[in-house]
């Protein structure tokens, strides 16, 4: 667990005496959302109530004055505000906080900062609600970088790790495969953020070169037209390649499945699919962006990153095609190199992404929001 304070580095965690009995999150998503953001509230809601602290979670839609109106008196009224977007959920959440006159903390997304602090229209309400936060919780120490200067000065930002649970032994797999196969899993909505043409023509150059490689990609349709660009470059074999997003439960079989897990991002906050991934041993490739830094490493002994030009915006981001076809092309033909990375993930990942110390970080953001001047 690492924290920051711009004001003092003696302005750390103060356990016990700050601590919400009741918090009310402000969800991004609707109930029942397939993606990472919706994966982490879960998760963190299911770990704050495992230490005796209520979790009401708001869904998008209701309105603030409906909110105030359920939660202003009474047994379920919140110590806390817990936002878990920027943009999406901040100004909501700061609403909430404010007429109930609690502390407001915000949970800071990868699209946050890579697309939305990017765009003129939408910049001001992450400023304004990364501004109105007592406390911000980041992913990882890159994000803490970039939020430090959002921030006002008695804001404390935390690094909570994303914990991950890293299964004994794996599931069942879902897909089936021919004798000497190599299947590469991309685990990713379809919309133009995750890039998911490179991840289709990255294989398709890799199967011309004659392995038996093949794609799949779990992820729903988030951007119609991006789908149809996809649909005709793969042409018949796109009802094959693109499976619709399956419970959170399930995935398991999906990385069960397959030999190598892809992520062709032109930016991710950290990565939740990657985690489970190198969580359940698989060999990971994946763009060389800041949050696949963080996960991947940088020295090719937990996964494989390729070269990426991160300096333009979402779609004008230069990934390095050539590199990334010569990385899966030679993971496709050394099953003991994937064998070797996937075990070196998986024992990182248990190391350095507990549970207990992902709550233990977001608990000290709630005490130094409680507790702040």
């Amino acid at each position: 667990m690492m924290q920051e304070s711009r004001k003092s580095v003696s302005r750390r965690v103060r356990h016990v005496m700050g601590l919400p009995r009741r918090v009310a999150f402000i969800a991004a998503n609707p109930a029942g959302a397939r993606n990472g953001n919706e994966i982490t509230t879960q998760r963190l809601a299911t770990g704050l109530r495992a230490r005796g602290i209520s979790v009401e979670i708001l869904r998008p839609g209701e309105p603030v004055a409906s909110m105030v109106g359920r939660l202003a008196r009474g047994p379920r009224r919140p110590e806390l505000v817990h936002a878990f977007h920027a943009r999406r959920s901040g100004p909501r959440g700061f609403g909430l906080a404010r007429a109930l006159r609690v502390p407001l903390v915000t949970s800071v997304t990868g699209t946050d900062l890579a697309v939305d602090l990017q765009d003129p229209a939408r910049a001001s309400d992450v400023r304004a609600s990364l501004g109105r936060s007592r406390a911000v919780v980041c992913g990882h120490a890159n994000e803490a970088a970039q939020v430090r200067d959002l921030v006002d000065d008695d804001a404390l930002i935390v690094v909570a790790t994303k914990g991950v649970d890293v299964p004994d032994a794996l599931p069942p797999a879902t897909l089936s495969k021919r004798p000497g196969e190599v299947l590469v899993l991309q685990v990713a909505h379809v919309r133009r953020v995750k890039n998911n043409r490179l991840a289709l023509d990255a294989v398709a150059r890799v199967r011309d070169s004659g392995r038996d490689v093949r794609l799949v990609l779990l992820g729903d349709v988030l951007d119609e037209d991006y789908a149809a660009e996809l649909a005709r470059a793969a042409g018949a074999e796109w009802t094959d390649i693109h499976h619709a997003a399956v419970p959170h439960d399930a995935v398991g079989g999906y990385f069960a499945s397959v030999d190598i897990v892809l992520n062709t991002s032109d930016a991710e906050g950290g990565s939740n699919a990657i985690l489970e991934a190198m969580a359940h041993g698989r060999a990971v490739v994946a763009a060389g962006i800041q949050g696949n830094v963080a996960y991947v490493g940088a020295d090719a002994s937990r996964g494989l990153l390729y070269p990426v030009d991160a300096a333009g915006t979402v779609g004008t981001v230069q990934h390095d095609l050539p590199a990334l076809v010569e990385l899966l092309t030679a993971l496709a033909d050394d099953a003991p190199r994937r064998a070797s990375l996937g075990r070196a993930a998986r024992s990182w990942v248990r190391t350095h992404h507990g549970l207990e110390s992902e709550i233990d970080a977001v608990l000290g953001a709630y005490d130094h929001a409680l507790t702040s001047d």
